[in-house]
């Protein structure tokens, strides 16, 4: 599968506009075919047919089609062997317990000739050029996209993640650690989930960074999926940009929250243990994460403070920079939400919602 990143780019030079201009020219990652609900079949080897190919189905598209079956959950269907996962399918159908979209499209890998992902086509599904214009439409007055960096960007035709910063939006929390403000957007092409837009925050010392959520009405913080219509599709549009110009609105208080850690005075390495300990269980924090978690509390580019700021960091250095064998992708959102908690007690409150101030990413 061709994943899009930001490596295309360059992107220690790549810009918003960068982006922007290129991404209407890529070809997309996977191909889109229609399928009629009527025509959905699966083998014995668990292979889906599709326009007279037959196509193997990845275990996330598997996750994604057990949605529809009434009574059986996605854990169940990804521990059944490919015949048994037919026979559910098959049975169910055959009973009406199969709940399909009345338009369907599916997402196939045609290089590995398999099935990445199933897409409702009477909802609406943003394209990556128009989630790329309407962030370039929601920037601040004083700000171009020329001027706003792309730290990461990657698009396999299911997810697309971009996280991009202002080099003209930063603090300083002490001297010669600048940490950088923008957003962070994660958006699903198959609609599993809503288009999310947060505060990034990139520590240029050693780029690691740190998110928080936009502070709003819950109902708000997403876009929602609505249904096909011009209307509907400038209304989604419109919940995107929102969301942006408040994320950037927020910046500048948000960065401020960081210096508080500054103050919150303690040994690290017991900070790190309570930490560990506290979260072992929830998290599922192996002894090789948290080995990584004590190292990168040692390997810091600048000197130590002796305050919950060196937590934070080492914190953020791993989810940030940790390999992907370490950890899933879902412990490593578990432990970023957990890094944002690890600084409530003395960070200091939004002023809009009252929630904490600190997270990590």
């Amino acid at each position: 599968m061709v994943t899009h990143t930001a490596s295309l780019f360059d992107a220690a030079r790549t810009s918003l506009a960068d982006i922007r201009a290129s991404s209407a020219s890529l070809p997309p990652p996977l191909t889109s075919r229609p399928l009629s609900p009527e025509e959905l079949e699966v083998d014995d080897a668990g292979q889906l047919l599709v326009g007279g190919q037959r196509l193997a189905i990845s275990e996330r598209a598997w996750a994604q089609l057990s949605y529809w079956v009434d009574g059986i959950s996605a854990g169940v269907i990804l521990r059944l062997h490919a015949l048994e996962r037919a026979f559910v399918l098959a049975s169910r159908q055959d009973a009406g317990e199969l709940t399909l979209p009345a338009m369907l499209r599916v997402l196939v890998d045609e290089k590995r000739r398999r099935v990445e992902g199933f897409v409702d086509a009477t909802m609406i599904h943003a394209t990556p050029s128009e989630i790329l214009d309407g962030l370039g439409a929601s920037l601040p007055a004083d700000l171009e996209a020329a001027d706003v960096r792309v730290e990461h960007f990657s698009d396999d035709g299911i997810d697309l993640e971009l996280r991009i910063y202002a080099p003209s939006i930063a603090v300083d929390p002490r001297r010669g650690d600048t940490v950088n403000g923008g957003l962070l957007l994660r958006h699903s092409h198959t609609g599993e989930s809503a288009t999310q837009v947060q505060v990034y925050m990139r520590r240029l010392a050693c780029s690691n960074g740190l998110v928080q959520h936009i502070c709003a009405d819950r109902k708000n913080r997403r876009t929602r999926r609505l249904s096909q219509g011009a209307a509907q599709r400038d209304r989604q549009l419109e919940q995107l940009g929102r969301l942006a110009e408040e994320g950037w609105a927020q910046l500048g208080e948000k960065l401020d929250s960081l210096s508080d850690l500054l103050g919150r005075r303690g040994d690290p390495k017991e900070l790190v243990e309570e930490f560990i300990t506290a979260n072992r269980r929830r998290l599922s924090i192996n002894e090789r994460t948290a080995t990584a978690i004590r190292t990168a509390l040692e390997n810091d580019e600048l000197p130590p403070t002796g305050t919950a700021w060196d937590v934070l960091n080492a914190l953020t250095r791993v989810t940030s920079h940790g390999s992907d064998d370490l950890m899933s992708t879902r412990q490593r959102q578990e432990l970023e939400r957990a890094a944002g908690a690890f600084g409530d007690e003395d960070a200091r409150s939004c002023p809009r919602c009252g929630a904490k101030l600190t997270g990590a990413a």
